[in-house]
């Protein structure tokens, strides 16, 4: 077989370069030129966010390409070559330029290589990605495969290494808490709420709510930050959250508020994901897809009235849409967003029953092509979602069966929750990007597993009536109280990886006050609310642990165990968000 797609970017490597009977040249390249040379003094900051900032006096110079041209932040790990001579392409590429350390004065209009040859320097696609740990994987096995591995790795592997206790003071955000200080904090919250909602049009305002924000960030114990910038990132997260919801209406009118708020919790997710990697907060058609798929996916999967015959069917036909699409796909027809028309549809006997809910999991895979045209460098997008599907029909395996005395082991739970919550949240990561690097995955796989534990917590009850078995009913199957499993997941949700940074990850958007920059306030609120959510979740299944236990756990919570049950965090702050209490 001979590969002349791959003949045409030429060799990847020097030894295959040897081994082939014919000389191979590459046939791509891009290039531009310097349209502004500048010198500019020490410590000035270049690009957005200041990312870049220069030591001494130098040479700068600005060339018109920029990410929507497909030059990703990724290109930024090879440089680009300048009259034969590699040069680093400094600060953040923006939309439509980027900017070069130049080591001398260089005429406008001098080309600028980023894949190609001048003299005797080249830069070859293939180094572009492997410098920037870009995964290329060509085929849905590959990615699989590779993808697994990784999950392994960074979810399975270190929930094995954990104890099954509850962690120390050792780690600075670990704060264990007596009863009075739980009591003071709840009438101190109580209190400046009441003044907020009482004193909302007043001078008071501003002071008030500058207090409340403190006492977020002392509640969560997460670090201090200045009021404005609590404020825009709630009203980030609020303007998102309310478009989600409108436009989640306007597609299906009959969806239920309880619906749209199961749906829209990975909102939040994908919001934070946005700013940690420092991109622009914006609502798209593949948040929107995305956010609406996996629920109407998951009703259809997890219904106890739908035949395996039918959920077998489904699952060939769904694999189908999200990896190749439909014979019909045009990447130039952009989908309007009207729900489309069931008789369109041409599905088996054994789903017709289920044709309306199909239609709309179909339409949520026309809002994400809007977003990414399949067929090119964007494969990754339907990869990953593949990924989930694939999950979702193996977490079937999770149900335990009566009838023929059927029950998965603790082993197979834990390998089907780890693959499903990392797969939901890589798929995120992709419709965000297009692209994710192999550290972002990483971290994605630890959170995606984490997540889904805290939801599998949440859901015990529901879970156990349903006789569906996640780590926590599998334990209590098993005749153990859910010391262990919990203790495991704080330990989880504080462990290291929660604090490194990607290889690319530019942290530049600082609190104005403190050293503090959004990427890392986002990250460390993300690891606090996951604990305060576990905290939640554990303080209503008081009979499902050990007195000693529960008292133990109890100390980790900022509020009294009572108080915390009655507060149901999430609906909580999905309302405060919608109203823009924050403003």
């Amino acid at each position: 077989m001979v590969r002349c797609g791959k003949a045409l970017t030429g060799p990847p490597n020097e030894p295959l370069k040897q081994l082939l009977p014919i000389r191979l040249q590459t046939v791509i390249s891009i290039h531009s030129i310097l349209d502004l040379v500048k010198q500019v003094n020490a410590s000035e900051k270049i690009g957005y966010g200041g990312e870049y900032t220069t030591t001494e006096t130098q040479w700068i110079g600005t060339v018109p390409i920029g990410y929507a041209d497909g030059l990703h932040q990724y290109f930024k790990a090879t440089g680009v070559l300048v009259e034969g001579k590699r040069l680093p392409i400094v600060g953040r590429i923006a939309m439509d330029q980027l900017m070069i350390g130049l080591d001398r004065k260089y005429p406008v209009g001098t080309r600028v290589t980023f894949i190609g040859q001048q003299d005797n320097q080249t830069i070859m696609a293939d180094e572009v990605a492997r410098e920037a740990n870009i995964p290329r994987s060509e085929t849905y096995e590959e990615f699989r495969k590779e993808r697994l591995k990784l999950n392994y790795d960074c979810t399975l592997k270190l929930w094995y290494s954990l104890p099954d206790t509850l962690p120390t003071n050792d780690n600075n955000r670990v704060r264990r808490q007596t009863r009075k200080q739980q009591r003071a904090r709840f009438r101190k919250i109580r209190n400046y709420l009441v003044y907020a909602i009482l004193f909302k049009k007043t001078s008071l305002k501003k002071k008030i709510k500058s207090t409340v924000f403190r006492l977020w960030n002392e509640t969560l114990n997460i670090p201090p930050s200045n009021d404005e910038f609590i404020r825009d990132l709630h009203q980030l997260m609020g303007r998102v959250t309310v478009e989600f919801c409108n436009r989640g209406r306007q597609y299906d009118p009959t969806i239920s508020y309880e619906e749209l708020f199961k749906a829209g919790r990975s909102v939040w997710f994908m919001s934070a994901f946005h700013l940690e990697c420092n991109l622009p907060l914006s609502f798209t058609d593949s948040m929107l897809g995305y956010n609406m798929l996996y629920p109407y996916t998951d009703d259809l999967v997890d219904c106890n009235d739908i035949s395996r015959e039918a959920k077998a069917d489904f699952a060939k036909i769904f694999h189908e849409r999200l990896l190749v699409g439909e014979p019909t796909y045009d990447s130039q027809v952009h989908f309007d967003g009207k729900q489309s028309n069931v008789t369109e549809l041409n599905l088996p006997s054994s789903l017709q029953a289920q044709a309306n809910r199909i239609v709309k999991i179909f339409d949520m895979v026309k809002f994400i092509e809007n977003d990414w045209r399949r067929g090119g460098e964007y494969e990754g997008v339907y990869m990953s979602l593949t990924t989930i599907h694939e999950a979702q029909m193996k977490s079937t395996l999770q149900h335990a069966r009566t009838e023929d005395d059927y029950a998965p082991t603790m082993a197979q739970i834990e390998q089907i929750s780890a693959e499903k919550g990392g797969a939901s949240v890589i798929a995120a990561g992709f419709l965000l990007q297009g692209r994710l690097t192999r550290a972002q995955m990483a971290y994605l796989e630890y959170i995606g597993f984490g997540l889904q534990l805290i939801d599998d917590l949440q859901d015990l009850k529901g879970d156990m009536k349903n006789n569906h078995r996640t780590v926590f009913t599998q334990t209590l199957a098993e005749g153990r109280t859910l010391d262990a499993p919990t203790a495991r997941l704080i330990q989880y949700c504080y462990c290291a990886p929660a604090y490194e940074k990607f290889s690319d990850d530019q942290r530049t958007v600082s609190d104005g006050e403190t050293d503090v920059t959004l990427a890392q306030y986002v990250r460390v609120l993300m690891m606090m609310l996951s604990v305060l959510l576990v905290l939640e979740a554990a303080s209503r299944l008081q009979k499902y642990y050990s007195r000693k236990f529960y008292r133990e756990l109890s100390s980790l919570s900022p509020l009294r165990f009572h108080h915390l049950k009655l507060i149901h965090i999430e609906k909580r702050l999905w309302s405060l968000v919608q109203k823009h209490w924050f403003n």
